[in-house]
């Protein structure tokens, strides 16, 4: 999988977004509950105070429920975490967890709701921790065109300074499946 995104709104003499991500994973699949994930993946937030971080990570995925309907997976990662903050150039190295949930609900081909949500300590220092999500919402309108609405949020619990510790976003948008 290789996800990838690019955000920049200036509105005059305030910038509200300027963020970036790219991120890279693969998943071996040992048996129907089980499967071995690695991942990689380099990001900026300039709102955040994030000049750069770079984070590379692996460990087990498993499919907690398989339903024809509804799936649930279960991730436990170990992170490495390179991260250098903009405003005063401070760099750190962390090792994280990086554990998360992600469940699918797909009762039928014309709407479908997907959910992940990650909690990630410092494993030297459980007190810093960040909690995030992801929560998308996709309905069918016609054949080849869906409408999709989402939000994330991320929780810091030592945020840089004067970064405040919860921030959130959502957007909406139009699908067109080219396939037949």
């Amino acid at each position: 999988m290789v996800l990838g995104n690019w955000r920049f709104t200036n509105g005059g003499s305030s910038r509200f977004v300027n963020d970036g991500m790219a991120h890279f994973r693969y998943n071996h699949k040992f048996n129907k509950w089980l499967r071995l994930e690695a991942f990689t993946q380099v990001q900026y937030n300039e709102l955040l105070n994030l000049r750069i971080r770079y984070l590379v990570g692996f460990g087990p995925r498993y499919k907690v429920l398989d339903k024809k309907w509804i799936q649930t997976y279960v991730g436990t990662l170990y992170m490495f975490e390179y991260e250098k903050q903009a405003i005063t150039d401070t760099v750190e190295f962390n090792h994280r967890l990086s554990t998360y949930l992600s469940w699918t609900i797909d009762p039928n081909p014309n709407f479908s709701f997907i959910a992940t949500t990650y909690y990630q300590p410092k494993l030297t220092d459980w007190t810093d921790f960040r909690v995030s999500g992801n929560y998308a919402l996709k309905f069918k309108a016609f054949k080849r065109l869906s409408f999709k609405v989402e939000f994330n949020f991320l929780y810091d619990s030592q945020p840089p300074a004067g970064i405040k510790q919860f921030v959130f976003n959502g957007s909406t948008g139009i699908i067109f499946n080219l396939r037949k």
